[in-house]
């Protein structure tokens, strides 16, 4: 139960890195970051190195991480592969403790925790395409996942089985530009989930997800910089977007976040936030 927790954990924390791509904080040269929410409260602190390299995040009530304090240290080798994080919950009395380690082609092959057990192991081909992964959990296999791909890698099944997910399917389509364009989810061959994404000039700008219940999904929008300034949620009506929560960007000069402003992920309506920066000289 740990792992699933700190999986999501993981996804939602690195989330809210820089979202106009991390070659900005290379090119930026940035040192920290620190996030301030309305009331001037420090809510989250990243450093980084030189190669725009993660070497520590902190959050602390921010966003989705409503009342919990968590944190990331990360130590890279020298081919700038994440070698060993240590992370943080304010849920956990312990800190989680990630040991990676890869092939000669710097493929990933194993995640262990800290005692040397396997969290999760990486099969490859002979093309490095990632054909297989199995998750452990107490030194026993608790899921295995199978992929394929077809049509020259512009299709990827994955077939997942184990103790919470039992014969699911997944297909990823992906376009000539390996943008992903539709996704695909059955369990026990019946369709559960799929979603349909637009792009324009490689950048998305619209995801419909299609759900038993219903339709939904966000829109997204750029400026003349192609940097996103906002994502909009939006639910399907009789046939019509009914617009919902969102989150807007601002940017400085150099491109990196000025302010973020949502009321996604926030429980208390609006939130809004400051981003101070300091530089490598």
């Amino acid at each position: 139960m740990k792992i699933n927790i700190l999986l999501l954990f993981l996804i939602t924390f690195n989330s809210f890195c820089q979202t106009n791509t991390d070659s900005v904080i290379v090119k930026n040269k940035v040192k920290e970051v620190r996030i301030f929410d309305n009331k001037n409260n420090l809510v989250s602190l990243s450093k980084y190195d030189l190669k725009g390299n993660v070497l520590f995040k902190s959050m602390d009530n921010f966003t989705s991480a409503v009342f919990l304090k968590t944190s990331e240290s990360n130590e890279y080798n020298d081919n700038g592969k994440l070698i060993k994080k240590t992370s943080t919950h304010s849920s956990f009395k312990e800190p989680t403790i990630w040991i990676k380690e890869y092939d000669k082609n710097q493929n990933l092959l194993n995640i262990k925790d800290e005692k040397g057990n396997l969290i999760f192991q990486f099969f490859y081909d002979d093309s490095n395409f990632k054909n297989k992964e199995i998750m452990y959990s107490e030194n026993k296999i608790s899921q295995t996942t199978i992929f394929e791909k077809r049509n020259n890698g512009n299709e990827i099944i994955s077939l997942i089985n184990g103790d919470f997910l039992k014969n699911r399917k997944n297909i990823s389509f992906f376009d000539e530009n390996k943008n992903e364009f539709k996704t695909e989810s059955y369990n026990n061959e019946k369709l559960r989930f799929s979603s349909n994404s637009t792009y324009t000039k490689n950048r998305i700008t619209k995801i419909i997800y299609n759900e038993t219940n219903g339709q939904n999904g966000n829109n997204f929008y750029y400026d003349s910089k192609n940097r996103l300034i906002k994502r909009e949620l939006f639910d399907i009506e009789n046939g019509k977007e009914i617009n919902g929560n969102y989150e807007v960007y601002e940017y400085l000069e150099n491109d990196l976040i000025k302010k973020y402003v949502e009321n996604i992920y926030s429980l208390s309506g609006l939130n809004e936030y400051r981003y101070e920066y300091d530089y490598y000289k």
